[in-house]
């Protein structure tokens, strides 16, 4: 993941890349879980993101960058 964000409060300009995988049966091994509790399935990402948050804001789609794909199974 990489994410620079200049301006954040007055209107944040985004630069962003997110790509990765995560299995959630293997998540406890590094998250603390409560006894009896599960996770299964799995998270593939490749998305990256430019653009001001006044663009999403003001509906201006078509000046704010993002592209990519999320995979959710099981």
């Amino acid at each position: 993941m990489k994410m620079k964000v200049s301006t954040p409060v007055s209107d944040a300009n985004i630069d962003g890349e997110i790509k990765g995988q995560v299995n959630f049966e293997t998540l406890k091994d590094v998250v603390p879980v409560e006894d009896g509790e599960s996770y299964s399935g799995s998270v593939t990402a490749d998305v990256s993101m430019k653009g001001r948050m006044s663009s999403i804001e003001q509906e201006k789609y078509e000046e704010f960058h993002a592209a990519g794909n999320v995979i959710l199974l099981d």
